[in-house]
């Protein structure tokens, strides 16, 4: 994982606060989303950014209580700008929720665990 992303590689290892969150570089992100059996949510956020703390606590808590089905990742927007970009990220936090490698859900800034919810569930039959 190192040796192809090293910026992924570097960020890391500089943000302890990720948990249970696993950091991913631009190069695995096309794969696991569109590989994944599960629902992946992706955070793009910058270690600056008071925010993506607020809401890394709450998608910690989301990796935990549904890790059978959902997949939780975590972008360094300022490492991955291209895909950052060609995502139409425009900020952080943002977070994108994928299902069966479509973009189910989006959501920049803070937001409530409800709202999280409702995009997490929302073409799974669940919201």
């Amino acid at each position: 994982m190192c040796e192809s992303d090293q910026h992924h590689c570097r960020d890391s290892a500089r943000d302890r606060s990720l948990g249970l969150i696993r950091p991913i570089g631009a190069s695995e992100f096309e794969h696991i989303v569109s590989t994944s059996g599960k629902t992946v949510v992706a955070e793009f956020y910058s270690t600056a950014c008071a925010s993506c703390l607020v809401m890394r606590r709450m998608l910690s808590a989301l990796a935990v209580s549904r890790a059978d089905e959902i997949a939780v990742y975590a972008i360094n927007a300022n490492f991955h700008d291209r895909l950052s970009r060609r995502l139409r990220v425009g900020g952080t936090p943002t977070v994108l929720v994928f299902h069966h490698g479509h973009e189910i859900g989006r959501m920049q800034g803070v937001v409530s665990w409800d709202e999280l919810m409702q995009a997490v569930d929302s073409r799974r039959g669940r919201g």
